[in-house]
Parts: C-alpha cells; sequence; structure tokens
C-alpha cells in the first residue's frame, strides 16, 4: 500500500496561491485608509482591498485564486487598469 499526504502533493498553482494568501495575512492592506471589506450599497458582492494582484493568464489559478478573495488579473486587463502603456 502506497499512503501520500494531501498536502506534500501540490501543484504549482497551489504553491503560488498558498504564497499570495500567506501575503495577505502578513501584510493585511493598512486599516487607515479602508476596512477589508466593504459592501457598496445596492450590491451583494464585497470590494475586497489586497495589497496584491496574482497576475495569471491560467483560468484555473484565477478560480482557485477568486476562491481565496485575492485578486487575479491577465497581465493585459492590469496594465489598463493601472494605466501602463
Amino acid at each position: 500500500l502506497n499512503f501520500y499526504c494531501q498536502e506534500t502533493f501540490q501543484v504549482n498553482d497551489d504553491r503560488i496561491l498558498r504564497s499570495c494568501v500567506n501575503y495577505t495575512q502578513s501584510e493585511p492592506a493598512p486599516e487607515s485608509l479602508f476596512s477589508d471589506v466593504k459592501v457598496p450599497q445596492g450590491r451583494e458582492m464585497p470590494n475586497i482591498y489586497r495589497n496584491l494582484v496574482l497576475l495569471t493568464e491560467d483560468r484555473v489559478l484565477n478560480m482557485k485564486a477568486m476562491c481565496q478573495h485575492i485578486p487575479c488579473r491577465t497581465m493585459v486587463r492590469f496594465m489598463k487598469w493601472a494605466k501602463i502603456s
């Protein structure tokens, strides 16, 4: 019988996401600027503030990031949002 621990078998996506989650926990967004979560009037989805954005074209990693409340964008969308030419 071969047994393995689920935690030791991780794909690179999981490692990247774990790093992002750890960073948001160790470096939360400054409370002096805004609270971590704000629910705009008339919306069901809250705005969640983070000090990082995960840039990837990978759809699976994007979905995993959204489940962990990590903002995720493609490079093109991020550059457009940040007004970088």
